[in-house]
């Protein structure tokens, strides 16, 4: 009940933030479930178990495909409603949706294009980046949120523009390149940083009993090791986002605890 639970709330959070892939939230959390499941087949032994999971993996993929039809089907309006379309309707809505599924480098385009010089900035700071939403809280507004916002503006020429609307992914190739100007530096450091994500993966694999902790990990590691490469501003604010609630969440139960124990022993969800 409580993993259903969760599985509501995060399509919920997902429909309302109002990206364009949100409509998809569902038939990407079956495609997870069925990918778990496959993970724990090959790990069975029992006979009874395996076929229990064979059926299992099969009715999911019946709801994905479903899914999967239903969610392109509502796609246009989807996409009008959340006003992807810039007031041009579900043709124009598709075509940019269609853009910016197939021009994952646009942000290299940008680069390109406008023939930008990424070692030789030194107005951006990855911290702003990657801490936006709290110094935005607590101290000033940094001028850009993403390195996506940051090249819109290169390309555009208007602030306003670059950080009212759509922008691409904040990569951290070039986060690194316009916060630190040195290609050997920014390349040791994407090196180390997928080493880290690759190595922390293989052992949550291997793994027989996951905590709640490790979820979290499993989450950003094993279900979307690339993502830190592909967004890592994105990547780094919700993974504290989430620790953060977690923290809250482990506190309280430990709390709990303590009140009934009367035992002051700190334990990880």
């Amino acid at each position: 009940m409580l993993a259903g639970v969760g599985v509501f709330c995060s399509v919920v959070s997902s429909l309302l933030g109002g990206s364009k892939s949100a409509i998809f939230s569902l038939l990407f959390l079956l495609v997870l479930a069925d990918y778990v499941q496959n993970l724990k087949l090959s790990a069975s032994n029992s006979l009874s178990e395996v076929l229990a999971l064979t059926k299992k993996i099969r009715t999911l993929r019946a709801y994905g495909i479903a899914c999967g039809i239903g969610s392109v089907i509502l796609l246009p309006a989807y996409l009008i409603l959340i006003r992807a379309d810039l007031g041009g309707g579900s043709g124009a809505a598709l075509q940019g949706f269609a853009a910016r599924l197939f021009g994952g480098f646009d942000a290299v385009a940008i680069v390109a294009y406008k023939d930008i010089d990424l070692l030789s900035i030194h107005d951006v700071n990855i911290v702003d980046f990657y801490f936006y939403p709290l110094i935005k809280k607590i101290s000033h507004t940094p001028n850009f949120q993403s390195s996506g916002e940051y090249l819109i503006y290169q390309l555009s020429g208007n602030y306003q523009f670059a950080a009212s609307g759509l922008n691409p992914n904040s990569s951290l190739s070039i986060e690194l390149l316009l916060s630190n100007g040195s290609l050997a530096i920014s390349i040791g450091v994407i090196a180390l940083t997928a080493a880290l994500i690759f190595r922390w993966r293989t052992t949550l694999l291997r793994r027989e009993g996951l905590r709640m902790l490790d979820l979290l990990f499993w989450a950003f590691c094993v279900l979307a090791p690339f993502s830190v490469l592909l967004d890592g501003a994105y990547f780094v604010i919700r993974f504290y986002e989430v620790l953060g609630l977690y923290m809250i969440l482990n506190l309280i139960m430990n709390a709990i605890d303590w009140l009934e124990s009367g035992r002051m022993e700190l334990w990880f969800l």
